[in-house]
């Protein structure tokens, strides 16, 4: 397959899955903070995307700018390799989200953190959270006590 034809094939995967695309899928990666240490190969799928798309869009609009001199098969051929590793799911968000998957369970079992809230966000436990504000709060009047005293008693 050419670039362009093997661009709108991920392009119509990408908009099956998000309705946007291949620009959706690096929406996605850009909402994920940190990645790249979950994920091996993140940052360079993540540029090679957005290089492509860059790519496919001079196609598409400009004049003077063609498949020849702007890519080569390499290219063309990376594009299907990264189609097949989304329907594998191989790719990097669903990498990601397969270890934020097992990374959630294993802290549940271990009683780290609660996961039973509706949009899936994480919390700490309610025991953790009234240890966090006892500390914050015994930490607020020792701070509070050193500003009086050294109000009343200056140095």
């Amino acid at each position: 397959m050419g670039f362009m034809r093997s661009y709108k094939h991920l392009d119509n995967l990408c908009r099956d899955m998000n309705g946007l695309g291949v620009t959706g899928y690096i929406l996605d990666m850009e909402e994920i903070k940190n990645a790249g240490f979950y994920v091996s190969g993140w940052e360079e799928d993540y540029r090679r995307l957005k290089r492509y798309r860059h790519i496919r869009n001079q196609i598409a609009h400009e004049n003077d700018a063609d498949e020849e001199n702007m890519c080569s098969a390499g290219d063309a051929q990376w594009i299907e390799d990264f189609y097949q590793s989304i329907l594998e799911q191989a790719d990097p968000l669903a990498v990601y989200y397969r270890k934020y998957r097992e990374q959630r369970k294993t802290l549940a079992a271990l009683g780290v953190y609660n996961t039973s809230s509706e949009n899936g966000n994480w919390y700490k436990s309610e025991k953790d959270s009234k240890k966090l504000s006892a500390v914050l709060l015994l930490l607020f009047v020792l701070i509070m006590m050193l500003v009086l005293f050294l109000l009343f008693f200056p140095v």
